[in-house]
């Protein structure tokens, strides 16, 4: 009898352990839902900030196409006036 009982104490403090460890990833297995949670929650908020970051940049990329489209056509004009005034210098020289 006597080895019974001591095996019974002994599967009843292995149970408690088992009950405790259990409790414990209970425990952590909570806190990492909460955690999860709370970045879903940051990433929801930063997805909506990232919108309104986003909107003045698309506007600025928009401004800045527009003065490159500037910038290009002062090139080619100012290379058609080269043009100009190399043919038209050309000719002077010829004729001098």
């Amino acid at each position: 009898m006597s080895d019974d009982h001591s095996r019974i104490a002994r599967l009843e403090t292995s149970l408690e352990s088992i009950l405790r460890t259990l409790d414990e990833m209970k425990g952590d297995a909570r806190r990492r839902e909460e955690k999860i949670d709370s970045l879903a929650a940051g990433y929801v908020e930063f997805k909506h900030h990232r919108k309104e970051i986003c909107q003045p940049l698309h506007v600025r990329i928009d401004g800045l196409e527009v003065r490159i489209r500037a910038l290009e056509a002062f090139k080619w004009k100012a290379l058609g006036a080269v043009a100009v005034v190399s043919f038209l210098a050309n000719i002077l020289a010829n004729r001098l």
